[in-house]
């Protein structure tokens, strides 16, 4: 394969992986348990990364994200980022 069909095949995934992260980011908001609103705000979707092995991630920066997502042992799980990435998508 020359360099020129690599780069815009990279180029379609990267467009690619921003439209899923975005999709995911946007259910992870809705699903996100709220009382204040600062982690439904803090959750947002990276940049496309890599060359050959292209990635995104979406992140929750809040400091409690973790302990709602995952719990406690004072206080249940309130998953939202999981069931955001694992929610079926037809892009």
């Amino acid at each position: 394969m020359d360099a020129n069909a690599r780069r815009e095949i990279d180029r379609a995934v990267g467009q690619l992986l921003i439209r899923v992260a975005d999709a995911v980011a946007d259910d992870a908001r809705r699903f996100v348990p709220v009382d204040t609103g600062r982690l439904r705000a803090s959750i947002e979707r990276g940049n496309v990364q890599g060359t050959g092995n292209l990635s995104i991630q979406v992140t929750a920066a809040a400091d409690h994200a973790g302990y709602v997502e995952l719990g406690t042992s004072k206080m249940r799980a309130q998953a939202y980022l999981r069931p955001a990435l694992l929610r079926k998508r037809v892009l």
